[in-house]
């Protein structure tokens, strides 16, 4: 079947241009790997375009809710704000994934060398840590967080570019790892990010330590170093998952939310049908933390009169329609959020039914109390389309392509737009 759509937005292909008609909105500058692997700034109302760090492909556009890195100083591993123990820093020693030379050297002078930053958060927060590291006289990383009682430990391994033992330590009454619980990203000449993830239960004071080591599981030792730059922790009551780098100084920095609007009527959007595909690659997006959800975008006016496509727990993602005068309807399917994994997701839509499938496969369908949207304002991708902006409510994820069409396609049809 053939849809001509009335939006065809392929970001992935079309790095760097966006439709005139859209209201693209962040409160100040963002970061995103370029084309060529660096981590650059992208300026405030501007949208980011993400190339695959070692390939240098278009990946798609990127959209991450409002976060704050609470670790200061986090290009500066020699200041005073981080405590070392058994370590030598030495400055500004090799250069950074952003091609400066500000990445430091991290040495252990004995049994245990580390260097480490305590941070305040609020309890029931999900908590993530992560760095850029390379491996110097030692191929591996040790990331810990500790709330002096409870301790948890990640070995990365910066010359295989994987993840090694994670291990929980204390009574355990402070932490449980989180669904992602870590992830390693290769970088540009030899960097890896590496991620750890997890949930505090009751903790406000969070100690985060950065070590080098010689091998899985084993203790840093006299003689282990690496290369070491941007280190980030974020708490958030909604996710745990690293976000781009936010660099800080003297004081804790927050990188507002990414929102893409497209203000519509009803003489432009048909106010009782309608198809939706939306292409998106997740970042590593872990448990849901106080029942947030992610939200993907879609089409409507207030909370009361939409329908949106969002994450339904951990294991799912669906549609929820909110027809004004008529009753909230939700309907899902099985999505494992892989990180990396290209996902279609489609609906369509008309009066008394609609329609959701995922990458071609079976559909799932609604039926109670479709009635058509009183008035539409907006659609938004990755972000809430009952809302000018939001710095929460965001699919935390790359957009690979979004499709509109004032139709409402067959379930065949559906297959075939979603299909690989």
């Amino acid at each position: 079947m053939s849809v001509e759509p009335w939006i065809n937005w392929q970001f992935h292909k079309t790095p760097g241009h966006i439709d005139p008609r859209v209201i693209f909105t962040r409160a100040g500058i963002g970061r995103v790997t370029n084309r060529l692997g660096l981590v650059t700034p992208v300026p405030a109302n501007t949208a980011r375009y993400r190339f695959h760090p070692v390939s240098g492909l278009s990946e798609g556009l990127l959209v991450e809710a409002q976060r704050t890195n609470l670790l200061l100083r986090s290009e500066e591993f020699e200041n005073a704000v981080w405590t070392t123990t058994n370590l030598t820093v030495t400055a500004n020693s090799t250069t950074t994934p952003d091609g400066t030379t500000t990445a430091d050297t991290l040495a252990a002078t004995g049994a245990g060398g580390k260097i480490a930053q305590a941070v305040t958060i609020t309890a029931g927060r999900g908590i993530a840590l992560g760095v850029y590291a390379k491996a110097n006289a030692s191929s591996w990383v040790i990331l810990s967080l500790s709330d002096g009682t409870n301790t948890v430990d990640c070995w990365f391994n910066l010359a295989a570019g994987t993840t090694g033992t994670h291990t929980i330590g204390g009574s355990g009454g402070g932490f449980t790892l989180s669904f992602a619980q870590k992830w390693i990203e290769a970088q540009r000449n030899g960097w890896y990010l590496c991620a750890l993830e997890v949930t505090s239960s009751v903790s406000t004071t969070i100690a985060a330590s950065i070590a080098p080591a010689a091998a899985d599981n084993t203790a840093s030792a006299t003689g282990n170093s690496l290369f070491a730059w941007g280190a980030q922790l974020e708490a958030e009551s909604s996710l745990t998952n690293l976000s781009s780098y936010i660099p800080t100084t003297s004081a804790t920095v927050t990188r507002s939310a990414d929102n893409l609007i497209l203000p519509v009527t009803s003489s432009q959007v048909a106010l009782d049908r309608g198809t939706m595909i939306f292409e998106f690659v997740p970042r590593p997006v872990p448990l849901v933390i106080g029942g947030a959800t992610v939200v993907l975008g879609g089409i409507g006016d207030t909370f009361s009169n939409t329908i949106y496509i969002s994450r339904q727990g951990n294991t799912s993602l669906g549609v929820t329609y909110i027809p004004s005068g008529g009753a909230s309807s939700t309907v899902s399917r099985t999505c494992a959020f892989t990180p990396g994994t290209t996902y279609r997701f489609g609906v369509a839509w008309q009066p008394g039914r609609y329609a959701i499938c995922i990458d071609g496969g079976a559909i799932a369908a609604g039926q109670s109390n479709i009635v058509p949207l009183a008035s539409v304002a907006r659609i938004a991708v990755g972000c809430a389309p009952w809302s000018t902006s939001s710095p929460n409510t965001l699919s935390n994820a790359v957009h690979r392509a979004f499709v509109y069409a004032p139709i409402c396609v067959p379930d065949a049809a559906l297959q075939q737009l979603t299909a690989p």
